[in-house]
């Protein structure tokens, strides 16, 4: 029945590391799988900034009521205040098991807490990524001698598993965060050159335009700057002026120079002509 029990929980918390995309959403759903479907008394998972002076930058915790779990926080037995414990887990990032709390001479300590928030037996597993500690899951059963062989090793692939999932997350919240600060970045950039008053658009090197700005756009009768994207001069209103275009274009480009503050014409879709003062500048990446 433990076995089963086991499976289970493994199954459903793969199925919240595959669909997690937040860190708290991933901790919270891990605790509260472990309890429901594992049947374990109760359960925290600590996240260090500093694992060397066991210093919790996040803590989730599920089985206890939070009058409980803030009374056990707080005490002087608890594993939360007993670095020792910790610091065996950090330097071996191996599991640290007690099996029978009440058979174990060494855990005096903990007995009264023990008893009055029963539980008998538990193992504190390291989340380990690239050698190195970013936290611990610390699980407590009801039962003496709870952890068996097969059953520990089912929980190191959890922990390492779930030290992935947390590697995965972030790395999902910092890509979002990158998203959102280039398309910030590039809604800043389109309304700066919409803004002023002048056109702007630029081409690649085979002459078809890659972007503009609206007052060039709608000197092309077009309803977005979106829309020039992949036209050349021959497709545009201004078909007639488009081999003066491509010939500087092409001078541009075969001697990598600009060419400042020219006239050429200019004629609109409504078929209204002009004269412009135009600037051609040659643009490089690195290669």
């Amino acid at each position: 029945t433990r076995m089963n029990r086991q499976s289970a929980m493994m199954t459903e918390c793969n199925q919240i590391l595959v669909r997690a995309n937040e860190e708290s959403f991933l901790l919270e759903e891990i605790c509260n799988s472990i309890i429901r479907t594992g049947g374990y008394r109760f359960v925290w998972i600590g996240l260090f900034a500093d694992p060397e002076n066991f210093n919790l930058v996040s803590l989730v915790q599920k089985g206890l009521s939070e009058d409980e779990f803030e009374a056990y926080r707080k005490s002087f037995h608890s594993l939360l205040n007993n670095k020792q414990i910790f610091l065996s887990v950090v330097q071996s990032g191996m599991p640290y098991l007690i099996t029978n709390v009440f058979n174990n001479p060494g855990n005096k300590n903990w007995l009264t807490e023990a008893k009055k928030l029963n539980y008998q037996s538990f193992i504190v597993l390291p989340l380990i990524e690239k050698a190195n500690l970013k936290g611990v899951l610390t699980i407590f059963s009801q039962g003496a001698e709870d952890f068996g062989e097969r059953e520990v090793k089912f929980l190191v692939d959890l922990a390492g598993d779930l030290s992935l999932g947390l590697t995965s997350v972030r790395t999902k919240v910092s890509l979002k965060k990158a998203q959102e600060a280039l398309l910030e970045s590039q809604q800043m950039l389109q309304l700066v050159m919409d803004t002023i008053p002048v056109r702007l658009f630029w081409k690649d090197k085979n002459f078809k335009y890659l972007g503009c700005n609206k007052a060039f756009a709608s000197d092309a009768g077009l309803n977005s700057p979106e829309e020039i994207i992949g036209k050349n001069d021959f497709e545009l209103s201004w078909k007639e002026s488009a081999p003066l275009y491509r010939s500087d274009d092409t001078e541009i480009i075969k001697k990598n120079v600009s060419k400042i503050n020219y006239e050429e014409p200019q004629v609109r879709e409504d078929g209204t002509s002009l004269w412009l003062r135009t600037t051609k500048i040659p643009l490089q990446n690195k290669q």
